[in-house]
């Protein structure tokens, strides 16, 4: 039985540090995660995030008022723009993100529609793509 809830959390990481101020770097996201839905919204603090798995089919909110976002970030992640409960699968992922001022975040990994993520930010983020 513990094993069976090890693995649901493993693959669910819906809004584990949702508003959580001190988280400063990312732990590790599992390969076996699928849901990132609001991980670390609102972490306002959060300035290093690595790599999101290739499971991952929800980024909806994922990094939301993640204002001082910066660096390098791998997204791997499997979201094509479906739509769930309304949303796009990635709508919202870099609201009101990556916007204090002096820091840039730059986008790699083999998600096919990483420009059409980063696109969805707002205009004040400081994100971008690299080719």
């Amino acid at each position: 039985m513990m094993f069976v809830i090890y693995q649901i959390i493993q693959q669910i990481w819906k809004q584990p540090f949702l508003e959580c101020s001190n988280l400063i770097i990312a732990p590790n996201i599992p390969e076996s995660a699928t849901n990132m839905h609001a991980t670390f919204s609102m972490c306002t603090s959060l300035t290093t995030v690595k790599r999101i798995p290739s499971n991952v089919n929800n980024l909806i909110n994922t990094f939301d008022n993640c204002t001082n976002l910066q660096g390098e970030l791998k997204i791997d992640a499997n979201v094509t723009g479906q739509m769930i409960d309304g949303q796009k699968d990635y709508q919202g992922c870099f609201w009101q993100a990556c916007t204090a001022e002096g820091i840039q975040l730059k986008i790699s990994g083999n998600c096919a529609i990483l420009d059409e993520i980063v696109g969805s930010a707002n205009s004040d983020s400081n994100i971008s793509v690299s080719k």
